[in-house]
């Protein structure tokens, strides 16, 4: 059981985006997204970054400093520069007022691998502000909508995503564009059949030992099986060539 949908379990740490057509047509509730497009305006200009892991395997951080060379980038948390910062959202409390004061936030995994997508993008759909994330395959073979964020490999480097970043954070239409999901787009329920998501693993363990019949299986190395089975990138290869010398 890992997060890679190919496990024989699958344990998301969020949900099953479909279209609102297909999910009307299959009788689910909607979960509506759409926002007033007054909270698009907002009071900070570039990017918010609530962070605690200053050393990540992903090295979000070297790209975070790359990127503060040529936008505003706010740090806050325990990678924050000074007090003020290091404090500003709390532990245990939400800091979604600070989030959407800018119209970007960081939501960068600390390792790249195939499927892992956690908390830092589902807990924040609700907020009208757009995330930054490292890899648009991963995002996008999970079944996310391709305009709900915008990828550091969609560009050569960091001066061309800040220059993006500029247009989108001064021109509303642009920027329009990256909340359009919000109107055609849904999430299935906790539970349906095929799309369970949220941790509901555990669920389809318990399922699964409930079976009256059994399929036997043995991993020699399990450590090795799971390196492949998630294909995390164990260098930083993009890095050094995304980031100019």
């Amino acid at each position: 059981m890992t997060f890679v949908a190919e496990s024989d379990i699958q344990t998301r740490y969020g949900p099953h985006f479909m279209k609102i057509d297909d999910a009307k047509a299959r009788g689910f509730e909607i979960k509506d997204f759409t926002v007033d497009e007054n909270r698009y305006l907002k009071k900070n200009s570039g990017i918010f970054w609530l962070v605690s892991n200053c050393n990540t395997d992903s090295k979000r951080e070297k790209t975070v400093v790359e990127l503060a060379k040529y936008i505003d980038v706010k740090i806050v948390g325990k990678c924050a520069d000074n007090d003020v910062d290091k404090n500003l959202c709390p532990k245990n409390e939400s800091c979604n007022d600070q989030y959407e004061n800018y119209p970007f936030y960081i939501a960068m995994e600390n390792s790249n691998c195939k499927d892992y997508i956690t908390e830092k993008l589902y807990q924040r759909m609700h907020i009208p502000s757009i995330p930054i994330v490292n890899r648009r395959r991963i995002y996008e073979n999970a079944g996310i909508p391709s305009s709900l964020f915008i990828a550091l490999d969609d560009f050569s480097g960091p001066k061309e995503l800040a220059e993006y970043l500029e247009i989108l954070q001064t021109n509303i239409t642009a920027y329009k564009h990256h909340m359009e999901w919000r109107k055609k787009w849904t999430i299935a329920p906790l539970n349906a059949t095929g799309l369970q998501s949220e941790m509901y693993g555990m669920c389809q363990l318990c399922d699964r030992l409930w079976e009256p019949i059994r399929t036997h299986k043995s991993i020699d190395d399990i450590n090795s099986h799971y390196e492949k089975l998630a294909a995390c990138e164990n260098s930083d290869a993009f890095l050094r060539k995304w980031i100019p010398e």
